[in-house]
């Protein structure tokens, strides 16, 4: 079968997929794990392919943090939590996003990167939307966006990978500064729009909110709870261990000193909501191969001019990173490509600074890491579930995963709007 064709129908077959399931309120990772195998050895695949485009890594690090966060949950520690963060800013409720995106900034910076930054933001930015009554993605999502703006610092993974592609793509001079600046600067650009799309200046809290000295203090059990989770980020910050890992090493360790029940703890995890995550993945993982995305990305470098090439870029990235990793794979793929693309783009290429090509890539393609099918949206969607089930809210994994691709695709024509406008002249991008 013609490969092109393939292409096609790979593509056809994913957005089936998440129709069905929407439509059929069935959920989509199961029907995901079905279609692969179908759409793979229709690929040529073999079922030892298919089945290597499960993420362990990610499995890893939503099972290890939600059975944290669930034990977390289930003693009352996040809620608790919650409520004081929320009794800190007293009415000034719009000012808890901003606080969510320096936290989550703030954690990726130190070193480790976008992901912990991404899982810090989701653990958190649910409980406190719950508590305030605002919109769990409002929280999540910009908290994320401060992490991926964070994770761009030069000793950071992502800003390592950004700064290494672009000297091998010829580019060694005036590189990390002006990476940072354009991601920090086009991050803040779509908060600020994620803002406004959720309406954050809404956000008041709670009608019943009380004053931080009316608020229980925590018991021994929550104490331990904290004292884990500052654990947890010491390690990951610190000495770079693997965050699924660490939260089962240090959940198992609450509950031999009696703080939860182990089974209470494995009944909070969001089972559905992981096999959506990971079904899905598999999935992409065929489509992936069979050359459906590149065939996208393809189609819309093919229409580049000089004034759109570096909205465009980003556009092809983001697409390209809803389905893959974005420092793993799409910006190792993109980043090389910025001299073959502006050489082709005749005499009005000239004008276009290769810095300000590789930027926009990489602002497009991480601001599509908030997807339920990339790492950010993974850990925000997991949260949420463990959460709403918590308080006994009606959990729809289907509409959420809707919702939160939504977001993200809004966030992602949000960051080549920015590029098409000339956001990023106000950098040293040269």
């Amino acid at each position: 079968m013609d490969s092109v064709l393939i292409s096609g129908i790979s593509l056809a077959v994913l957005i089936g997929v998440i129709a069905l399931g929407f439509l059929k309120k069935w959920n989509v990772g199961i029907l995901s794990f079905g279609a692969a195998l179908l759409m793979g050895m229709a690929a040529g695949m073999t079922q030892k392919q298919i089945v290597a485009g499960f993420n362990t890594s990610l499995f890893i690090i939503l099972l290890g943090s939600m059975f944290l966060f669930g034990i977390a949950q289930i003693n009352g520690t996040m809620d608790l939590l919650a409520k004081k963060v929320v009794a800190l800013a007293g009415g000034r409720g719009w000012s808890v996003p901003i606080f969510m995106f320096l936290l989550g900034a703030l954690v990726a910076a130190l070193g480790p990167g976008t992901i912990p930054g991404f899982g810090i933001a989701a653990m958190f930015g649910v409980p406190l939307a719950l508590e305030m009554k605002a919109d769990p993605f409002l929280f999540c999502t910009i908290g994320q966006m401060g992490a991926i703006a964070g994770g761009m610092v030069p000793w950071a993974p992502t800003g390592v990978v950004g700064i290494t592609k672009a000297a091998e793509a010829g580019y060694t001079e005036n590189v990390a500064l002006p990476l940072f600046l354009n991601t920090l600067l086009g991050t803040l650009f779509v908060s600020v729009l994620l803002f406004i799309l959720y309406r954050g200046w809404r956000v008041k809290g709670s009608a019943d909110r009380k004053s931080w000295k009316d608020i229980p203090r925590f018991n021994r059990n929550q104490w331990l709870t904290l004292a884990a989770i500052l654990v947890m980020v010491v390690c990951v910050v610190v000495f770079k261990t693997d965050i699924g890992l660490t939260c089962f090493l240090l959940a198992c360790i609450l509950v031999a000193l009696k703080v939860a029940d182990i089974r209470e703890g494995v009944q909070s995890i969001p089972w559905n909501t992981i096999l959506l995550i990971t079904g899905i993945g598999v999935l992409m993982n065929v489509v992936i191969t069979a050359g459906g995305i590149e065939l996208l990305a393809r189609g819309l470098a093919s229409i580049m001019i000089p004034r759109t090439a570096p909205a465009l870029i980003a556009l092809a990235s983001g697409v390209m990173s809803w389905f893959s990793s974005t420092s793993g794979v799409v910006m190792p793929t993109m980043i090389p490509t910025v001299p073959a693309i502006l050489s082709n783009l005749g005499p009005g290429a000239a004008s276009i600074p290769p810095m300000l090509m590789v930027s926009a890539l990489t602002v497009g393609s991480s601001c599509a890491g908030i997807s339920p099918a990339s790492t950010g949206g993974g850990l925000i969607m997991a949260s949420l579930a463990g959460d709403l089930k918590d308080h006994n809210i009606p959990l729809d994994h289907n509409k959420l995963f809707i919702k939160l691709f939504l977001t993200s695709i809004f966030s992602v024509m949000m960051a080549v709007l920015f590029a098409f406008i000339g956001g990023y002249n106000f950098t040293p991008y040269g």
